[in-house]
């Protein structure tokens, strides 16, 4: 009797289990609304209907795996139900989706967002773990009083808005979108901004991605774990979704764009002149134990350069050049000890050179020019031992030290010193 109670307990946990792993593959009701206004052209229209479509069909953007139920609505005046909530299990089912949405009609008329919101929030069945709305306009919504405040009632977790061009209300669509107050793309009760309907494909495509948590997902199996989640905050921090050449959950991380793994762990890093904006993940040094080049340069990050750069003790080559990045270089640098290309110039960096870089013993090019530096010319680093390219020209620097590798300054600037230093004393005395 005992065994027969013990194998009925076993019996009821695998079966509460089986359940639970069933209910866990439906993870996601996603409804998408798109502007079908008169403001938006028939060209238009019809771009917006194929980067939804063509989001739709690729499942490193909505996943084939039955984690998603979409349905789309198109709203002017009033809403339209395009699609009911449709269970992406397939690539059939993807694909007729796909098909659907492409033979939408435009409806024309106003903007209402607000209907939008609310027919969205009528197509969830809140049966699972999340409910997002995902707008898309290129205008002002005609009435959204307390919209959001109803969907979020009604149990709506995650309000999103992309808004389309230049006529779009930023701070109407930033009210309405939820968390709030709202975030940076791609974290929660976002609104991201593309300049036209010609890229609207890449940032739909890039949106409902964040929004499925496709990058997240990937299995991370050919590098640790710390590594895997260190190329997806470098991804999200610097607009992976805009590259030139982006990212996608259909390869695995060391076959992306600039990454080169080797023996278990990302070896070196370029994603040079790849239309990266943002700011460098503050932790980033803390990420890759192994890295022995980073190339970010001729890119549009902005912000600082982290500090935590000095704990790749495997670093020989830093190219941040050609960027908008400002602060001061961070002392930890210095700490590299492998340090041998160390390319800052044409930002916007500031302060003194930090004089822990004179520890850079293996360091044979040193380029800071086209930048706002102060303080004294870096000529601690004509110290080191072996021959080095060095620029600093074109920053503020208030001495100007001799080109080649040693410390001794020429005559002609002693002489100019001396000069200077005895007429100051003259008009000391005089006066």
């Amino acid at each position: 009797m005992k065994n027969i109670n013990i194998f009925k307990l076993w019996a009821l946990l695998l079966s509460i289990l089986i359940c639970s792993m069933l209910q866990a593959a439906e993870n996601l009701e996603l409804c998408t609304a798109i502007d079908g206004s008169s403001s938006i052209g028939s060209s238009e229209f019809q771009l917006q209907l194929e980067g939804l479509a063509r989001a739709i069909e690729k499942s490193s953007v909505v996943p084939q795996n039955g984690s998603v139920t979409l349905s789309i609505v198109q709203f002017s005046n009033n809403v339209q139900i395009e699609i009911s909530p449709t269970l992406i299990d397939n690539q059939a089912t993807a694909d007729n989706v796909a098909a659907q949405v492409r033979a939408i009609y435009q409806m024309e008329g106003g903007t209402s967002i607000s209907a939008a919101i609310d027919a969205c929030t009528r197509q969830f069945k809140f049966t699972t773990g999340k409910q997002v709305i995902d707008i898309s306009t290129d205008g002002q919504s005609s009435g959204s009083s307390n919209v959001a405040d109803r969907a979020i009632a009604a149990g709506v977790d995650v309000i999103n808005a992309l808004g389309v061009g230049s006529g779009i209300n930023i701070n109407e669509l930033q009210s309405l979108v939820r968390p709030q107050p709202a975030s940076e793309f791609p974290e929660k009760g976002f609104v991201y901004v593309t300049p036209n309907f010609n890229n609207y494909a890449k940032a739909i495509k890039a949106k409902m991605a964040a929004e499925t948590g496709q990058l997240l997902a990937i299995e991370c199996t050919q590098l640790p774990q710390v590594e895997c989640k260190g190329l997806v905050e470098l991804y999200y921090r610097t607009k992976g979704y805009y590259w030139n050449e982006s990212w996608n959950a259909e390869k695995k991380h060391c076959e992306w764009k600039g990454i080169t793994c080797q023996d278990g762990h990302v070896t070196q890093i370029d994603l040079t002149a790849n239309e990266l904006k943002g700011a460098i993940p503050s932790s980033i040094g803390y990420y890759f134990s192994k890295l022995s080049s980073l190339k970010l340069a001729d890119n549009k990050l902005s912000g600082a350069i982290p500090s935590s750069l000095g704990h790749l003790s495997q670093l020989q080559t830093l190219a941040l050049n050609n960027n908008q990045l400002n602060g001061s270089i961070p002392s930890p640098i210095g700490y590299i000890k492998k340090l041998q290309i160390l390319n800052l110039n044409d930002n916007q960096l500031n302060g003194h050179v930090p004089k822990s870089l004179g520890k850079l013993k293996q360091l044979q090019r040193f380029d800071i020019s086209n930048n706002q530096l102060t303080g004294l010319s870096p000529t601690f680093l004509n110290n080191l031992n072996q021959p080095i390219s060095l620029d600093w020209s074109d920053n503020k620097f208030i001495d100007v030290p001799t080109t080649n590798n040693t410390d001794k300054w020429s005559t002609d600037t002693l002489l100019t010193i001396g000069s200077v230093a005895i007429i100051g004393l003259i008009i000391i005395f005089l006066f």
